[in-house]
C-alpha cells in the first residue's frame, strides 16, 4: 500500500502566507506485466497534490487497456497521451 509522503514545504505552506502552490509529480515505469502493480497501486491511491504520469513499454492496445483498467478502478482522472516520442 501507498504512503503518502511528507514535504518539507508543507510545513513551509502553514507557516508562510507568501507561499506558492506546488504539486507532487510522482512518475511510475511499467512493462509487460506492470499492469497488475500500478492495478494495485492505483486502487490504494487517493485524489490530492500528485500527478501521476505512467511511461509504460507496452504495445498500443495493452496500452489503451491500462488506461481504461485505470480510469475504471481508480477515483483520479486518467489522460491517455498522444503522439510518439522520438529519440
Amino acid at each position: 500500500m501507498a504512503k503518502a509522503l511528507k514535504r518539507p514545504e508543507d510545513d513551509d505552506k502553514a507557516n508562510n502566507d507568501n507561499s506558492t502552490d506546488s504539486f507532487l509529480a510522482v512518475v511510475l515505469g511499467a512493462g509487460r506485466g506492470g499492469a497488475k502493480a500500478l492495478e494495485e497501486f492505483f486502487r490504494h491511491t487517493a485524489t490530492g497534490d500528485a500527478c501521476y504520469l505512467i511511461v509504460a513499454h507496452l504495445e498500443a492496445d495493452a496500452i489503451t487497456a491500462l488506461a481504461q483498467l485505470l480510469k475504471d478502478i481508480s477515483s483520479l482522472p486518467v489522460t491517455l497521451a498522444q503522439g510518439k516520442i522520438i529519440f
